[in-house]
């Protein structure tokens, strides 16, 4: 239905395709559902918050570093 859409506002675009907002929130209307706009950046910026997370300003637990060791197996193969 988006795709049938956008061909009848005289876009064409692929099924993979990212849409920019306006475009996006045309489709939404003429779907006939309310859209929501956010910013460009509500993504990112949900997370950073999410890894910065309320604990930014908590003291750091020191602990050792983890240490992996790998090696090559050799499959007799040449």
């Amino acid at each position: 239905d988006v795709i049938k859409t956008l061909m009848g506002m005289g876009v064409m675009a692929t099924i993979n395709q990212a849409l920019d907002q306006e475009t996006a929130i045309l489709v939404t209307e003429e779907l006939g559902h309310k859209p929501k706009a956010v910013s460009e950046d509500a993504f990112e910026e949900e997370v950073l918050s999410e890894i910065t997370g309320p604990d930014e300003g908590k003291e750091k637990i020191k602990r050792a570093p983890v240490v992996s060791v790998m090696g090559h197996v050799d499959h007799g193969k040449t």
